[in-house]
């Protein structure tokens, strides 16, 4: 016979068991009920909440297919952890892409920033890329020549890129889509890093009044910066880098206006250029990719663990590249399955409520696409 205590502890988890389930049965209910009459309200004047469907390109127009990032995704597809740091990799294993971006872009520092203006070109092009948003010096012609020397010993591969950079989109391979954050392709990195080298040698050619160099060297930022944007990949990095490589760019420009080498039929066809960058539809298309993740997450556990394996392995990444002053990444908490699904229900359908109302809605009440 049990013992009483036994017993009436026995009714008390009993009950306690009972209760919880109805909870957890009744926040499912409310918070499922609240998403799904949300969801059914802006379906019906024609949102769509899945993720943007990514149009097919033909491999003849996507630079992604060319010899040199064909390279690139065979050496991905090998190594897709270690390619995040490529210092682990030997020499063949890196790519021709990566280790002429090498060549050309070399190191960066942001050391003697208020000295920079008076540094030799000529020893920056042999030894540093240095940041630095002024105009050059005027008396730097002579390295200016060094470093256009510098760009004519990789003439075929910069044949090469350029015949990459006259395709019309990009659109990066993918490994598993669940798990972008582990395994994002470096391509859109690789492409991205050719920025500052063409960059450079467009303030070489400024120094020099030759405007017409000039203008294509910024041509080919412009072409990095459409091609990055218009990736419609998993991971959504194009939208980034191709922003920076945008921002990267107008410098470029300015010194080029402001030293007065180019007529106003380049000015035009650099104007033309630039407008031809789809930035404002990546925009959207980002933000609701973004909004659809988080739909996902919000209604799948298992997505909710990848994430935060993303943010494990991002954070055993800086933290081997030594910046310890980043502030880590934070995932879901480690008693996220504790927390009744209708929660989370709710709580995503107040936040995208905010969002459609604020962004995804035009001011007469129609879905803004």
């Amino acid at each position: 016979m049990k013992h009483p205590r036994l017993r009436r502890w026995g009714r008390r988890l009993s009950v306690l068991a009972l209760l919880a389930v109805c909870f957890y049965s009744i926040e499912y209910w409310r918070g499922g009920r609240k998403w799904t009459a949300f969801r059914a309200e802006w379906e019906a004047k024609g949102e769509n909440f899945d993720q943007p469907e990514v149009p097919e390109i033909p491999d003849d127009q996507n630079a992604a297919k060319t010899p040199l990032m064909r390279e690139l995704t065979e050496i991905w597809r090998a190594h897709p952890q270690r390619f995040l740091h490529p210092q682990k990799l030997t020499e063949p294993d890196r790519g021709r892409l990566y280790e002429l971006g090498s060549l050309l872009r070399l190191k960066t520092t942001r050391e003697n920033r208020s000295r920079i203006s008076g540094c030799r070109l000529s020893e920056l092009a042999g030894i540093q890329w240095v940041h630095d948003g002024r105009f050059l010096p005027d008396d730097e012609s002579e390295a200016a020549l060094e470093i256009i020397a510098k760009f004519n010993e990789h003439a075929a591969p910069l044949a090469e890129i350029d015949a990459m950079l006259a395709l019309p989109a990009l659109a990066t391979p993918s490994v598993d889509p669940d798990d972008f954050e582990a395994t994002t392709p470096p391509h859109a990195d690789r492409l991205f890093r050719l920025v500052q080298p063409f960059g450079f040698r467009a303030r070489a050619e400024i120094q020099l009044g030759n405007g017409a160099a000039a203008r294509a060297d910024i041509e080919r930022c412009l072409a990095i910066a459409r091609l990055l944007l218009s990736d419609r990949g998993p991971s959504k990095m194009g939208l980034y880098l191709g922003t920076s490589s945008l921002n990267l760019t107008l410098p470029r420009i300015w010194e080029g206006i402001f030293s007065q080498v180019w007529n106003a039929e380049e000015l035009e066809r650099l104007h033309l250029g630039i407008e031809r960058i789809d930035h404002p539809t990546t925009f959207m298309e980002a933000m609701r990719s973004h909004r659809a993740f988080d739909i996902e997450a919000a209604t799948s556990f298992r997505k909710r663990l990848r994430y935060n394996a993303g943010i494990e392995h991002r954070n055993n990444g800086a933290e081997s590249f030594g910046q310890k002053n980043l502030a880590p990444s934070i995932g879901y908490p480690f008693y996220e399955p504790l927390r009744p699904q209708g929660w989370r229900y709710a709580a995503l359908s107040d936040r995208l409520s905010n969002w459609q109302r604020a962004f995804f809605t035009k001011a007469d009440g129609t879905v803004n696409f």
